[in-house]
């Protein structure tokens, strides 16, 4: 083997001075520093990968943010869609809510209609009420006649006046 030299006999970190009889066959001894150095690139990828998915979480949170308001991307453009959707769908609950309060009012005086209808036939079917009316009836029918009484006598009147004048 050219280069260099294999040696079964630990050696003690450069700048540590550690006694032979101290150190077992088989130990490494390494620095503060070397041993700072090699936990931290055990660790360090753990925390890195870590940081940066919470990064790239972060960022791609932030970019959905941001398209949020964007008009002229595919979702936006679905978005706006999907609200001028709503706002009819609204506009036309509102509609048939009116026509419903519209409806029910309609209904409701035509039953107030009929409830008066029918007391008023039930009003006029009494004896009372049939006796008056009856002698209504019959003081029209009287009058009416006097009327036509009146008519014809005046009638006749002309009829004279006009004979009475032809025959002179």
């Amino acid at each position: 083997m050219a280069g260099r030299r294999k040696s079964h006999e630990p050696r003690a970190p450069l700048g540590v001075a550690v006694p032979p009889q101290q150190m077992e066959a088989n130990s490494v001894l390494f620095s503060k520093n070397e041993w700072k150095r090699i936990q931290d690139s055990l660790t360090k990828p753990a925390d890195e990968s870590e940081t940066l998915q919470e990064e790239r979480l972060r960022l791609h949170e932030a970019s959905k943010q941001a398209q949020a308001g964007w008009q002229n991307t595919i979702a936006g453009q679905r978005q706006r869609k999907l609200e001028a959707r709503r706002l009819r769908e609204e506009k036309e609950e509102e509609r048939k809510k009116q026509l419903d309060l519209e409806e029910e009012q309609f209904q409701a005086q035509k039953r107030k209609e009929a409830i008066q209808r029918a007391k008023d036939l039930q009003y006029k079917q009494t004896d009372r009420v049939k006796g008056f009316q009856a002698a209504m009836l019959h003081s029209d029918v009287l009058r009416e006649r006097e009327q036509q009484h009146k008519v014809h006598e005046k009638k006749q009147a002309i009829l004279k006046e006009q004979d009475r004048l032809y025959f002179q």
